[in-house]
């Protein structure tokens, strides 16, 4: 008898509900709309093969990334509303990929739904997946995947028990009525006795006995398989705990990217590396994937497959089960290829996607496997398992030292290539380029192969000649299912990839086979070139995506910093240590050529406007007005800052500025490092201001700006870190010391949102209303209005306006002119690359007149509109919102020089890390423009100056060119930026570890990631 109501709910389809070769990824936020994951898990109830959905009993688990609970709430209740019998649940909802499997296939369970999207990122702003798995514990084959999307194409209802929720942390069974049951199971113990019955435990625990200095890291990435390897490799197999690292699993993978590859799994490297470890090893969100990493040795995916399959008669299961073939996906290098025709065994090449290989085991024609995308397995599960790879390797070298004592993974890798030839390897991801784009990438190559195929064949590309192509077309052997247009061809492979959430990703791969034993340990990336090369112009990738390089392009910003590598691993880095010191050093060096130049020449070193700093110090310490001095437009407190320059020394001023400009380094690095980005992006991305020569001169010469630099850089940094009431005195301060910081306010008041900044929830949803109704003005308008909002206002304004106040008192209304007023009315009609200059110029002597004073006026409202609306959008992405703010400021402000730019190149390193220009070519194109124009506009300011020659429309016509080349790089930098909020939940959000420098890889140095093939002896291509 039913315990529970059945509710039936009345929905409409979604859009692209359609499974990639892994299930369904989304970002989180689309499946948190209402009815869009019970849509899609009532579509694949209703898509199950016989027996079907009625009586069923379905496993339920995933990599416990964000969402993980409330959809399997969601799976609960549609389950028991379609009459599934019973759940056999993961403790919290967790089971890795490889342990579900195991599990549907132990419990004979008719399916499972597996809660993840594997290696992509985890978070609110991230990805979620769910895919199906059918009885034999693999993903559901391309007819039931195809008839899920069909019918999510025409739902009109789902069924819905009326049930509690369902707590998912305790052991146990749990009975609602008669017809269902949800069993509690622990997500670690069934995988745990499965690959202790296929490796041999005893043999790897007696190898690490023997070899105590022997060391091995795991990273488990904050994935699933955190709780796992903490039970095998130091409970099982008796490791010190120090063996594992980010072992504890998070809903949002700690910021990161839990996947295993050499950008990725950094710190694993890195430590490698340098603790000279042994054996290293990594794995993914849902543990399905593997990276083998040793000291200078990598092990590149398609080599370990290989390696594997020639050694697999080691491993006790393959005793007992024998090698019966070996299968890989298309992409994969042909390096396993070589192992079965010598072994005497099938080989399957088969579309990427894991279910291709199911069929293959479930006939009993295959036994290992492998993808070239760190994905590896065997027919003891119907999924890739990533902890199944490492402890073959484990199970391989604890075999060879019984043998060969000190056998590590180089060995075990020459060894293999000795015997068989080395297939070098590598495979570049462009990702999420418009769907479009992607499209056009396939159709030119599909378009070559139809209407151009008889001139393609044979066409020689350079010193290679094509000797076959075609389009990928897999006809399943075991169930006769024909898998179409999969985007490849023969060995330089092109593919769109089906496991993003976003846009799409295009792949490359290129191979090439060596029997040359003096090429076995060269650079894949030298070996590979002239073939890469090839691909590209095939391909035409570039021209179609408009990407001049594969995701990650920030990574040539590596080349502007003097970096020391070796083919594998940076040897000499420059630690932000060893930077501060050498910037220290230019600035000292620097600060000593000044005073030579000063003292020798007629054109001085220093800034005119430190002498005017200086002269009105020496006022103030007679108890006169700093404003005597012509010129001087600042705040007395910069007087009072420098009356050491009367006292101690005059160069005592800029030491203070050089202080802050180094201030101003120190903090770039500490505001990446708070938003998670890597110790060595850090270091790189500070250094193009503590290393920048112009920064450097611009301090040493006794300009102030780094100070203004430096207080709004610190009022960041103390908003991050929770000083907030220290941040709000100095926010004030900054403002009174220069006017232009409260172009910040709004997006400053925009980021101390109470949920945001300070974890706050709300406490219930505001009535929704239309747009367009004064209710929902009301509304936001009070949401808008917080306590946090209030004390920000009260405290930085009171500061700003106690200073006026105190400053008014001493110096009166000069203080407000010349600090404040003045600045409203300025005209420059030199040493301005305003857009207005010319106008000015004009206007010189009119320049107070009605229309003029209108027409500037209107200029200033466009400014401040534009200023303003900008931090509104982007204010919780703070760095973007004060770069952009700050840089419209300056390109529309009608006195613009060159001093100017400090204020927003101090923010620019910020930024770079969230925008996927690539420095080649477009990025360098926007330096080009922008230094190029300034350049033009120098010259001729020279002629002028120094000539005396009347340049002045010149001038004006490279002012134009200037700020076209400004709003140029303004929108570039827009379009291409990757917003990214600071805060959530009151959380500093570590998300720039997503966005790592290079996503390649390769098999041998991982400066790269393609793939493909072409005959060595005839230099024969086949594409």
């Amino acid at each position: 008898m039913r315990s529970f109501v059945i509710n039936t709910v009345a929905t409409t389809p979604f859009e692209g509900q359609k499974l990639g070769t892994s299930g369904l990824r989304k970002r989180v936020k689309v499946f948190q709309q209402e009815h869009y994951t019970a849509n899609f898990v009532q579509a694949s109830l209703d898509a199950m093969p016989n027996p079907g959905k009625k009586g069923a009993t379905l496993v339920v688990g995933g990599d416990g990334r964000y969402y993980t609970k409330e959809a399997a709430q969601i799976i609960i209740r549609v389950a028991a509303g379609n009459g599934v019998s019973k759940l056999i649940i993961g403790k919290n909802a967790i089971l890795s990929t490889p342990a579900a499997s195991n599990l549907i296939r132990k419990r004979h369970a008719t399916g499972g739904f597996l809660l993840t999207a594997s290696h992509n990122p985890g978070g609110p702003d991230n990805d979620f997946g769910i895919k199906f798995n059918v009885s034999n514990g693999g993903s559901a084959p391309e007819k039931i995947t195809d008839r899920i999307y069909e019918l999510s194409k025409q739902i009109k209802e789902y069924f819905i028990a009326g049930l509690p929720e369902v707590d998912l942390s305790n052991l146990g069974t749990k009975k609602f009525g008669e017809d269902f049951t949800i069993e509690i199971v622990d997500s670690v113990e069934d995988y745990v006795q499965l690959v202790k019955e296929i490796f041999d435990f005893e043999l790897i625990k007696q190898f690490f006995q023997k070899n105590p200095d022997y060391k091995v890291l795991f990273d488990s990435l904050h994935g699933v398989t955190g709780p796992y390897v903490e039970k095998i490799f130091v409970k099982e197999l008796g490791l010190p705990p120090t063996s594992i690292q980010n072992y504890v699993p998070l809903p949002d993978f700690g910021g990161g990217h839990p996947d295993p590859n050499l950008t990725y799994a950094r710190s694993l490297v890195e430590r490698v590396e340098k603790e000279n470890i042994n054996f290293g090893a990594a794995s993914d969100g849902d543990g399905d994937r593997n990276l083998i990493y040793g000291k200078n040795a990598f092990v590149n995916p398609s080599d370990s497959l290989a390696v594997i399959a020639a050694n697999a008669e080691i491993i006790p299961y393959f005793k007992r089960t024998g090698l019966k073939g070996i299968a890989r996906s298309m992409p994969t290098s042909g390096a396993a290829d070589l192992v079965a025709k010598k072994k005497g065994i099938e080989m399957f090449e088969t579309p990427t996607g894991w279910k291709f290989f199911g069929n293959l085991m479930d006939a009993g024609r295959i036994s290992i496997c492998g993808e070239e995308s760190f994905g590896t397995g065997s027919d003891h599960i119907r999924e890739k398992d990533g902890i199944w790879a490492v402890l073959v390797w484990l199970n391989i070298i604890a075999h060879a030292n019984e043998k060969n004592p000190g056998t590590g993974i180089k060995e075990i890798l020459l060894a293999h290539y000795n015997e068989y030839g080395r297939n070098f390897f590598s495979r570049y991801d462009y990702e999420e380029v418009e769907e479009q784009q992607g499209n056009n990438v396939i159709e030119h190559l599909r378009n070559l192969l139809s209407t151009q195929r008889d001139s393609f064949i044979g066409k020689k590309y350079g010193n290679f000649t094509v000797k076959d192509a075609d389009d990928f077309e897999y006809h399943d052997p075991i169930d006769g299912s024909i898998s179409k247009k999969q985007a490849n061809g023969s060995r330089i492979v092109v593919r769109l990839s089906g496991t993003g959430s976003h846009g799409a990703t295009v792949r490359l791969y290129v191979e090439k086979y060596s029997k040359d034993p003096s090429e076995y340990d060269a650079d894949p990336q030298k070996a590979l070139k002239p073939l890469i090369d090839v691909a590209l112009e095939i391909s035409q990738i570039p021209t179609f995506t408009g990407r001049s390089e594969p995701t990650g392009p920030r990574d040539l910003l590596l080349s502007i910093v003097p970096l020391l590598f070796d083919s594998r691993m940076a040897l000499i880095k420059l630690t932000f240590t060893l930077m501060c010191i050498l910037a220290l050093l230019i600035r000292l060096v620097l600060l000593i050529y000044g005073e030579w130049q000063d003292a020798n020449f007629q054109v001085k070193y220093t800034d005119i406007d430190y002498k005017v700093f200086t002269d009105a110090a020496r006022l103030v310490t007679r108890g006169e007005s700093p404003y005597e001095r012509s010129t001087y437009r600042y705040t007395p407190l910069l007087a009072f800052l420098l009356i050491p320059n009367i006292h101690i020394h005059p160069i005592f001023g800029k030491l203070i500025f050089v202080l802050a400009d180094f201030l101003v380094g120190v903090l770039i690095y500490r505001l990446l490092n708070l938003r998670g980005l890597p110790e060595e992006r850090s270091v790189i991305y500070s250094s193009l201001w503590l290393l920048n020569p112009i920064v450097a001169n611009i301090s040493t010469r006794g300009n102030a700006e780094s100070l203004l630099g430096a207080l709004v850089l610190l009022t960041l940094y103390w908003i991050l870190t929770k000083r907030f009431v220290a941040a709000s005195i100095l926010y004030g301060f900054a403002v009174h010391f220069k006017i232009y910081p409260i172009i910040y306010v709004g997006s400053l008041l925009i980021l101390l949102d109470d949920e945001d900044y300070w974890g706050i929830r709300r406490k219930g949803k505001e009535k929704a209303y239309p747009r367009w109704t004064r209710q929902y003005w009301t509304g936001q308008a009070g949401m808008f209005v917080t306590w946090t909002r209030i004390k920000f206002g009260l405290i930085s304004g009171g500061v700003f306006f106690l200073l006026n106040g105190v400053m008014y008192y001493l110096y009166g209304q000069e203080f407000l002119q010349e600090t404040y007023l003045y600045h409203l009315i300025r005209k420059d009609h030199r040493h301005n690359f305003s857009l207005w200059f010319y106008y000015i110029y004009l206007n010189y002597d009119n320049f107070g007149s009605s229309s003029i004073f209108s027409m500037l006026s209107w200029l200033t409202a466009l400014q401040i509109s534009a200023v303003t609306l900008l931090g509104l959008v982007f204010g919780k992405d703070i760095f973007f919102a004060c770069f952009v703010q700050t840089f419209v400021f300056v390109v529309y402000n009608r006195v613009c020089t060159s001093q100017y730019f400090m204020w927003y190149i101090c923010l620019f390193p910020l930024i770079i890390p969230s925008s996927d220009i690539a420095f080649r070519y477009k990025g360098l194109f926007m330096l080009i423009a922008w230094v190029g124009t300034q350049a033009l506009w120098l010259s001729q300011a020279y002629q002028l100056e120094f000539q005396g020659e009347n340049t002045y429309f010149a001038i004006w016509m490279s002012s134009l060119a200037f700020f076209a080349a400004n709003i140029w790089c303004l929108i570039e930098l827009i379009k291409h930026h990757i917003y990214e909020p600071v805060f959530e939940l009151g959380q500093i959000k570590k998300v720039w570890e997503r966005w790592p420098l290079l996503n390649n890889f390769s098999n041998g140095n991982g400066k790269g990631e393609m793939n493909g093939d072409y005959d060595e002896e005839d230099n024969e291509m086949f594409f």
